[in-house]
């Protein structure tokens, strides 16, 4: 079943704290993770796809940091969009503007890519 790339994001979210990258350093992942607990379920996605959007999520950090920490402030983190606005002292609709902006260009990003493969 393809959920699109909101999909993949969460599905990628859930990769990456179960593989606790240690690349994406947030404090607030980490005091969210010691006060959740270690046990993490199996991502349903696999590593090669994984890996493509964390690519693509690294690609959008350089080109553009504050997109880039949004997408990982709610997908990997788990913020609502509200927390993920105050966290970076943002107004909520400029927050959801880069989510969405974010997503946009990944997924044009990832198909990019995938042409060319």
């Amino acid at each position: 079943m393809d959920l699109g790339v909101n999909g993949l994001l969460e599905d990628w979210g859930r990769w990456v704290r179960a593989h606790d990258l240690g690349s994406y350093a947030s404090p607030i992942y980490y005091m969210m993770r010691e006060k959740q607990g270690t046990v993490v379920s199996i991502p349903p996605v696999d590593d090669d796809t994984a890996l493509r959007v964390d690519r693509a999520v690294a690609r959008l950090r350089c080109r553009d940091a504050e997109m880039g920490r949004v997408i990982f402030l709610y997908y990997v983190a788990g913020m609502s969009i509200r927390v993920v606005a105050k966290e970076m002292g943002l107004p909520k609709h400029k927050a959801s503007t880069l989510l969405n902006s974010g997503s946009v260009w990944i997924d044009g990003n990832l198909d990019k890519y995938d042409r060319v493969a």
